[in-house]
Order: structure tokens, then C-alpha cells, then sequence
């Protein structure tokens, strides 16, 4: 493929394989910004296990908290194929639940009706 001479880079159509991810990820659909997320859930989830620690007796419980909040996080934040994870997914019901269902509709028969000079409509 040629590059035209003193053409910006944007207007040329370079050609963009597919299946190329435009930035750095894991493994597919697991990129830093979601790394980032899990370890602030598995901060505040090892934050709760401390204070169930404190207040029982057992290991149990806490490690199972901590495991199971990154766990969850990593699968919820996973994004297929279609760019879209668990977490989008509840955002998009979550946002339709809350939109408008009913579209009040009027109907006006044109043919029953006529208008009069300066009066409404009155029924022929």
C-alpha cells in the first residue's frame, strides 16, 4: 500500500488488521484500567476481612471474602468479543428500567372533523 506524499496520516485509510487490540491487555478483555478496579475491590474487601478477623476467631471467612471479591470482579469486568463485559450489560437493563414505557398516543380521525372560520373543530 502507498503513502501519498504531504497527505496527513488520518485521511489516508490505513489499512487496521482484525482482531488487534488497541492497547495493552492480560489475557483478552482484561486490560490494566480493569486490573486497577479489582485491586481496589480486593483493597476494600481485605479491609472488611481485617474487621471480620478482629471480631472472630477463624481464617476462614476473611480469605474466603478477599477471594471471592476479586473473583467476581475480574469475571464481571471481562469484556467479550462485542467489547462488552457483565458490569455494561447491568448498566444497559439498568438504564432501560429507568427510561419512558409508555408513549401515550391520541388518535384524531381528520375525516370526522373540520375546522370552522375562527371556531375549534366541530363535529360534521
Amino acid at each position: 500500500m502507498n503513502l501519498k506524499e504531504g497527505m496527513p496520516l488520518e485521511n489516508q485509510g490505513l489499512y487496521i488488521p482484525a482482531n488487534i487490540r488497541p492497547r495493552f491487555e492480560f489475557f483478552d478483555g482484561y486490560g490494566v484500567p480493569e486490573l486497577a478496579a479489582t485491586v481496589i475491590a480486593a483493597l476494600v474487601s481485605g479491609f472488611i476481612a481485617f474487621i471480620i478477623r478482629a471480631f472472630s476467631d477463624g481464617m476462614i471467612l476473611p480469605v474466603l471474602c478477599v477471594l471471592v471479591t476479586v473473583a467476581v470482579s475480574v469475571t464481571a469486568q471481562v469484556k467479550d468479543a462485542s467489547n462488552q463485559s457483565v458490569i455494561d450489560q447491568i448498566k444497559y437493563v439498568l438504564r432501560f428500567l429507568k427510561g419512558q414505557k409508555v408513549y401515550p398516543y391520541y388518535y384524531y380521525n381528520d375525516y370526522q372533523y373540520k375546522l370552522r372560520k375562527g371556531r375549534p373543530y366541530v363535529r360534521i
